[in-house]
């Protein structure tokens, strides 16, 4: 496919994507429906504009070029699907406090396609014994990492939809990094017995709030907090045993460096150091992310490199 012609249609499929969000979701449609100056109008560049610049005046990062006059045209642009960049929508994204799977969504529209459309699956060479008999499966899967001024990951944010395949289904586990120091439960769950297996392996079972029975789903949100101590990194990966559709993965890097490489790799067993597949990703400011429609009997994730020198 012409790169041109690919970059045309996903400002246009991502435009539509944000304008849609805008027009019909409660939320959205609040913060930026107050400046409008006709009744129900679609979805206002200018009112959206003096919004997003008050928001950059309650924020403290308000500049000379961003007052609403300013800033109306790069909004119509996006809102048109004409011209959106990355920073752009992070903009939109910022200001509108979008949830982190419009968010996904959104910015998975913009990137490239990946080269690996149909998901990832049965990469691994080798049959890991599992703490627990898995009796469920993902239908849903964002995850959120963030690393430090430093290069040491801090912490993982997870928003998890699991499905029983049979019955009674009463606890998750969590597999985990060995430099896991806390781990905490929002939604679905109490925290559980911590498991080493495998080899070198860690998990720890979250108790769900309520037994399930065969086809009923829960929504799980837990945080992995790291060891300040832990040695800085360049990757983080998320294995699957059972299968996991819908794989959002992202890393947000909140110090002054940032990657100027990334890739989505893929191992064939969670404790080799060299993946067996890798692939170029975007990198958008300050955050890389992907989505797979499924991942499954593998070991998948993000690698980085700050400079063009080492990795």
């Amino acid at each position: 496919m012409n790169f041109e012609h690919s970059l045309v249609d996903r400002h246009r499929k991502t435009g539509a994507m944000l304008r849609e969000l805008l027009e019909n979701t409660p939320r959205y449609q609040r913060k930026w429906y107050r400046y409008a100056q006709r009744d129900r109008p679609p979805v206002n560049a200018m009112a959206v504009a003096r919004m997003m610049s008050e928001q950059l005046i309650l924020s403290g990062t308000f500049d000379y070029d961003q007052t609403p006059h300013s800033i109306k045209a790069r909004v119509a642009r996006a809102l048109a699907g004409t011209v959106l960049t990355a920073k752009t929508l992070e903009e939109f994204i910022e200001a509108f406090e979008m949830t982190s799977e419009d968010a996904a969504r959104l910015r998975f529209t913009l990137s490239p396609a990946p080269s690996v459309p149909d998901g990832i699956s049965n990469t691994l060479r080798r049959k890991i014994e599992l703490a627990r008999v898995q009796t469920h499966r993902t239908v849903s899967l964002v995850e959120r990492y963030r690393v430090d001024d430093e290069g040491r990951v801090t912490e993982r944010h997870t928003y998890q939809t699991i499905r029983a395949v049979q019955d009674p289904v009463e606890c998750y586990v969590f597999n985990h990094e060995p430099s896991a120091h806390r781990i905490e439960v929002f939604t679905g769950g109490t925290l559980g017995t911590r498991h080493a297996y495998g080899g070198g392996l860690f998990g720890t079972e979250i108790q769900l709030s309520h037994p399930l029975s065969r086809y009923q789903t829960a929504a799980l949100e837990y945080r992995t907090v790291f060891d300040r101590i832990s040695a800085p990194t360049a990757e983080v990966r998320r294995p699957a045993h059972g299968r996991a559709e819908n794989v959002s993965l992202a890393v947000a890097f909140t110090g002054p460096r940032r990657p100027v490489t990334a890739w989505l790799c893929v191992w064939d067993d969670p404790l080799t150091e060299n993946p067996v597949r890798q692939e170029a990703l975007a990198v958008a400011g300050p955050r890389i992310d992907c989505f797979l429609p499924y991942i499954e009997e593998t070991v998948v994730g993000l690698r980085w490199q700050y400079t063009d020198e080492g990795t």
